[in-house]
């Protein structure tokens, strides 16, 4: 296993002095005394608990205002009350985000764990949520906290604190799941092999259900909270409906992925282009795609019409008319390609790319941030060709993350 130790001295200090750089400009990003956009949803939940009313509930909340809570308790402690000191709780909360980064990429092989991290850190969609009131990056936290515990096989602790990111967000139910998935694959090999269904094997399957019982305690809870608030939102439910699938958030994953890993998509070229070459049914796959993207795309949710934020612009754009949506394709269809010939550490690893659809599939509002975990894990499973990926990568992502960051300090657009 390598370690971050082993990086040249003067890579090492170039990349702590990156992450040191980019935290303190961070924090400058956002106007210290207005709240922007969804800051304001969740800003009067937060100042109803540092006045102690911890009974109140905005109507406007989507989800269990456990953040909330934690954001109230750290800023009123350590900080203050006002916009800026509630940031700065919320970036308090959200930097251990790249601690178990760290952890999880040191503990699955990563040749430059702290290479790694900073790439993740700087990732333009990523990086502007570390300061502001959002509960995004707070939720990953939990999340990647969750998943060191499970690759660390401490899966009490794992469940536990899965348990407690629903009390951030619900949809980490499906993380929650996949991560269990994951702790059954360690203790029984294919946890899903019609073995298991033998009389004489339900002895280690028992066992390994009982090693792993806080798992199933959060999926439990997670269905007695829908079923008492008749739904996954508990605000702003109208605008937040899970009764249909969607296949277009899917396809603004791979736009995503298309636009953001250029690097690893040249890298990835000649494989990609041998696959098209000697497996002709990947072209028939790709020409099917294309077909249900044309057919399915759909983006006329409510708050995907303010061109304000850039995703939105994305989207509006590729709307717009037929050229536009067959355009916007061949950087999904370069992802998918670049995917599929990208092998994964581990054979349980490829369930995140599953997982990672069924938890898209029920949105309506087209956001990148309901995909943050899924870019996040791949970040952490996929085996790069070479330690230069990484370069190539965060040498794209320093400068379209500074021009994203100048224009949301200007007010002129946010992501």
């Amino acid at each position: 296993m390598f370690k971050s130790s082993q990086l040249p001295t003067v890579s090492w200090v170039l990349l702590a002095g990156i992450l040191l750089v980019a935290t303190w400009l961070g924090t400058q990003m956002m106007p210290p005394a207005q709240t922007f956009h969804d800051e304001s949803f969740h800003m009067p939940q937060i100042r109803a608990y540092h006045m102690e009313r911890y009974s109140h509930l905005e109507k406007s909340l989507t989800m269990i205002p456990g953040y909330h809570l934690a954001v109230a308790t750290v800023s009123k402690t350590l900080f203050g009350q006002g916009i800026k000191d509630t940031r700065l709780a919320s970036t308090l909360l959200s930097l251990p985000a790249l601690l178990f980064f760290f952890l999880c990429a040191r503990r699955l092989g990563h040749t430059s764990p702290l290479l790694s991290t900073t790439t993740y850190y700087l990732n333009p969609i990523f990086f502007p949520f570390f300061f502001v009131i959002y509960t995004d990056v707070p939720s990953l936290t939990l999340v990647l906290a969750g998943l060191y515990f499970t690759l660390s096989q401490r899966f009490t602790l794992a469940g536990l604190v899965m348990l407690l990111s629903l009390g951030v967000r619900q949809t980490n139910v499906m993380w929650l799941a996949l991560f269990w998935l994951f702790a059954l694959y360690n203790l029984l090999g294919n946890p899903l092999h019609i073995r298991w269904l033998k009389p004489e094997n339900w002895r280690q399957l028992g066992g390994a259900l009982l090693r792993t019982w806080a798992f199933p305690i959060g999926i439990v809870a997670f269905l007695v909270f829908v079923y008492q608030n008749g739904g996954v939102a508990i605000g702003d439910a109208t605008a937040h409906k899970m009764d249909r699938i969607f296949v277009t958030q899917v396809f603004f994953l791979l736009l995503a992925v298309g636009l953001l890993f250029i690097p690893l998509h040249l890298m990835n070229a000649r494989a990609g282009f041998d696959l098209l070459r000697f497996q002709p049914q990947c072209a028939v796959i790709l020409s099917l795609l294309l077909v249900l993207y044309l057919l399915t795309f759909w983006a006329e949710h409510g708050y995907n019409l303010f061109d304000f934020f850039l995703r939105n612009r994305v989207v509006m754009w590729t709307r717009a008319n037929e050229v536009h949506k067959v355009l916007a394709f061949v950087p999904m269809a370069i992802a998918l390609l670049s995917l599929m010939v990208t092998p994964l550490r581990e054979k349980r690893f490829y369930w995140l790319y599953v997982v990672a659809i069924a938890s898209l599939l029920p949105h309506s509002l087209v956001d990148q941030r309901y995909f943050m975990e899924a870019i996040t894990m791949f970040l952490l499973f996929m085996v790069p060709q070479h330690t230069r990926l990484h370069w190539y990568t965060l040498a794209l992502f320093i400068p379209v993350t500074l021009i994203i960051c100048i224009g949301i300090g200007d007010i002129r657009f946010f992501i």
